[in-house]
């Protein structure tokens, strides 16, 4: 399994929150490419600062940004331990 949960939650947020990936990556510092890889589930386990950074790019604050952190490494572990257990696309969170 890819990061997908991860990159629904972000995808969801950024469309609620009225953004494009191009405006998202100006507000963040993060490349189109990147925010885009990690949307697709090519980046299962971004980097808590590229993580933060989208929170506070999302106009996130506060205990939010807390939350959304954790949740994003949350669905990683468990997007991991389902694809060493082999449950492949199986599991979903999201």
């Amino acid at each position: 399994m890819t990061g997908q949960p991860v990159g629904s939650l972000l995808g969801e947020l950024r469309r609620v929150a009225g953004l494009t990936q191009e405006q998202l990556a100006e507000r963040t510092g993060l490349t189109v490419r990147g925010i885009s890889n990690i949307e697709r589930g090519r980046v299962p386990r971004p980097r808590r600062r590229s993580v933060e950074a989208l929170a506070l790019g999302l106009g996130l604050r506060g205990d939010q940004v807390h939350h959304f952190v954790r949740n994003v490494a949350l669905y990683a572990a468990i997007a991991a331990a389902a694809a060493r257990a082999g449950l492949g696309s199986a599991v979903r969170l999201g």
